[in-house]
């Protein structure tokens, strides 16, 4: 059997199904930090606490996509940090009712077939975010999207750059919404996905469930 580290490393993510860390209401948050543990060492720097709950708990369209409801566009955690931990849990307690379901795209499959010029300027550094208020924090310096060994860097909504550069990150964020190589799936009460937050972007389908949690651990290799 593959196990779940190998299918990391090859597909750049990975599922498990009967974690054993929730009944969908109570939840054992040593085994949450147990099995977090096994791939790689959970980090706290946004928001001060490793297990952070990602449920609608404010309703502004220009909150962060883990305090409010709706969709998510595809995306890496942490983009606007220097170092982005390299990857990141997500421990389903309660799935929504309406919605909710993961969306997933590896970054080779993302950047492939592009127009030339878009491709280029993707690989500048010139693209530059602003930390979500929820977490705070100085703006970081301008980094590349993608970079020649593979890794990605990317969030649209929180974008600071110019008209020119906007028009270039609404194009390519279209092109991520549509891509047909998209993998997307509703995680179940007690499953985790294991995602490489370098090498895969991920995003998530609208909802208004208020019931729904999910508990995200970013988690740091090296």
């Amino acid at each position: 059997m593959t196990s779940v580290l190998e299918t990391l490393t090859n597909q750049g993510w990975a599922l498990i199904d009967g974690a054993g860390f929730t009944d969908g209401s109570d939840v054992d948050y040593r085994a949450v930090e147990r099995i977090a543990s096994r791939y790689g060492t959970a980090s706290d720097r946004d928001g001060g606490q490793a297990i952070w709950p990602v449920t609608p708990r404010k309703s502004g369209s220009t909150d962060t996509f883990s305090v409010r409801a709706g969709e998510a566009r595809f995306h890496t955690d942490a983009a606007y940090r220097a170092e982005p931990e390299q990857r990141f849990a997500l421990f389903c307690v309660r799935p929504a009712e309406d919605g909710g379901a993961s969306r997933l795209l590896q970054a080779r499959k993302a950047l492939s077939g592009l127009p030339g010029e878009m491709s280029a300027l993707l690989r500048k550094p010139v693209w530059r975010w602003i930390p979500p208020a929820t977490f705070g924090g100085e703006p970081d310096i301008s980094r590349s999207v993608s970079r020649e060994d593979g890794r990605i860097r990317w969030r649209v909504d929180n974008l600071d750059v110019d008209s020119a550069l906007r028009s270039v990150a609404t194009d390519f964020d279209e092109h991520l919404d549509s891509h047909p190589d998209a993998a997307e799936f509703v995680l179940g009460t007690d499953s985790v996905l294991i995602c490489d937050n370098e090498r895969v972007l991920h995003g998530r389908t609208w909802f208004s469930d208020p019931r729904r949690l999910i508990l995200r651990v970013r988690l740091v290799i090296r």
